[in-house]
């Protein structure tokens, strides 16, 4: 993780991002720009919440394991996100595990300069309005998927949703199958149908190459 303090790349994210009247001389002062390379965490279920932090450039996988050590995906972030908001507004330690997916930037607020500069910022609290929206939304399709969709719908946009800019996706068999909840031979199948209706192919260990992202696109919906 590499962590600086570069006013004018705070200043285009936030002028990006429309937060710009949050940044009083006082939280600039506190403010960092993150990075994380691909891989490293940036926090884990348990960890006490010190910073708030807004995902502004890259991807990061949230997710959770049970006691039985089942890995559960609840989110891959994309910018805007915040991350720590619920925490913050609850006063509790992280509720999930969150490790970048790609390099990722992320701008960082110190909880007590939240605390004492942006607890009467109306900005502040409608960007965490809205990012509660997109994750309840996000949330409630999801598992409205999970209940009526078919396994092909259900990995169609599980694909979607971890493709990157070159149509490139990272890929753990295992993983997908517990967070479907489709049984790893299932899984070997629909990459198969795929692959024969050329819609994917397998680049390398772990890599799959969406060859048809429109048609892929198609199999999300009923």
């Amino acid at each position: 993780m590499q962590s600086e303090h570069n006013l004018a790349r705070l200043r285009q994210y936030a002028e990006r991002l429309g937060f710009t009247d949050m940044l009083t001389p006082e939280v600039e002062a506190g403010a960092r720009i993150v990075t994380y390379q691909a891989g490293q965490m940036i926090m884990e279920t348990g960890d006490a919440i010190h910073h708030i932090l807004i995902l502004v450039e890259g991807s990061l996988r949230v997710y959770s394991i049970s006691e039985r050590g089942k890995l559960g995906i609840v989110a891959l972030a994309k910018p805007p996100q915040l991350l720590g908001d619920i925490e913050y507004m609850q006063e509790v330690n992280a509720l999930h595990s969150v490790r970048a997916e790609t390099k990722a930037t992320l701008i960082s607020f110190p909880i007590a300069d939240v605390q004492n500069y942006l607890s009467g910022s109306i900005t502040f609290y409608r960007m965490i309005c809205n990012n509660l929206i997109d994750k309840l939304y996000k949330t409630s399709g999801d598992y409205s998927r999970t209940l009526l969709y078919p396994a092909k719908n259900l990995f169609a946009r599980y694909l979607l949703d971890r493709m990157d800019s070159e149509c490139l996706v990272r890929f753990s068999a295992s993983e997908a199958s517990q967070n479907l909840g489709i049984t790893p031979r299932h899984m070997s199948r629909l990459i198969t149908a795929l692959e024969q209706d050329q819609i994917l192919r397998r680049e390398r260990t772990k890599v799959l190459r969406i060859l048809a992202p429109d048609a892929l696109e198609e199999l999300t919906y009923l």
